[in-house]
C-alpha cells in the first residue's frame, strides 16, 4: 500500500513539474500545497497542513537545516503522516519527548557544571593578576 501511495504521490510531482531530482524551495513547496491536487491528495490521506512554513522547517530537521527538501523525504513524510494519530503513536511520542527532555537536563546539567569551573578559574586568574600588581 505504502509503494502505490509513494508512487501516486511521485507521479502527481510529475504532473506538477517537480523536478524530483532536486530539492523544493519554501516558495515552491508552499505553491506546490495551493495545487487542488495536492490539497485533495492529502486531504484524502487525513493529512492536514495548516501551516506550510512550519511543516517545511520540519522537514528540513529531517534532512539538516542548511539545505532545501529534496522529494523522496516529503513523500516518505506524506506516506508517515497519513491518517489520524493513534493512541500508540501518541504514547510513541510522549515517550520520545521524555526522552529527549531527560538528555536535555543531564546536558544542561554538564554546561551549568563546566561553567562554574570557568567562573572560579576565571576569579582565580583575576586574584593572581592583582597580587602581580
Amino acid at each position: 500500500r505504502d509503494a502505490m501511495d509513494a508512487s501516486s504521490l511521485n507521479k502527481l510531482f510529475s504532473e506538477l513539474g517537480i523536478d524530483s531530482t532536486r530539492p523544493i524551495s519554501l516558495t515552491e513547496f508552499r505553491e506546490f500545497l495551493k495545487h487542488p491536487k495536492m490539497r485533495t491528495y492529502l486531504q484524502v490521506r487525513g493529512i492536514d497542513i495548516k501551516d506550510s512554513e512550519l511543516f517545511y522547517s520540519m522537514l528540513r530537521s529531517i534532512v539538516g537545516d542548511a539545505s532545501d527538501v529534496d522529494v523522496e523525504t516529503l513523500v516518505n513524510v506524506c506516506l508517515r503522516m497519513k491518517g489520524f494519530a493513534t493512541s500508540i503513536d501518541v504514547q510513541t511520542l510522549s515517550f520520545e519527548t521524555k526522552l529527549l527532555i531527560k538528555r536535555q537536563l543531564l546536558h544542561s546539567s554538564r554546561v551549568e557544571r563546566q561553567f562554574a569551573k570557568v567562573q572560579e578559574s576565571l576569579a582565580s586568574l583575576a586574584q593572581h593578576l592583582l597580587e602581580i600588581r
